[in-house]
């Protein structure tokens, strides 16, 4: 998943980094890539909802990663009172 992420982030930074370079202003500029028409703005808008897409990701990841030491702790507290469960 972290990978499909920062491949994505990735993509949205060349793609960024070359308006950047081509961009005679803001308002009007206008990038043409696989007959689909993006304003400047666009792109911002695109590249900030990818950041927060990241960013709600990485907290769903952290909470199952959470999930998942907690319940290996349990289980381990279990095997402990409970050898049988071993």
């Amino acid at each position: 998943m972290k990978e499909a992420v920062r491949a994505t982030e990735a993509a949205a930074l060349i793609d960024i980094k070359a308006l950047s370079h081509h961009e005679s202003s803001s308002e009007d500029f206008i990038q043409k890539h696989d007959g689909v028409t993006l304003s400047f703005e666009e792109v911002e808008e695109a590249t900030e909802e990818v950041k927060t897409s990241k960013k709600v990701r990485e907290e769903a990841l952290e909470r199952v990663e959470a999930t998942n030491r907690g319940k290996l702790a349990v289980e381990e507290d279990l095997r402990k009172c409970l050898p049988e469960f071993s």
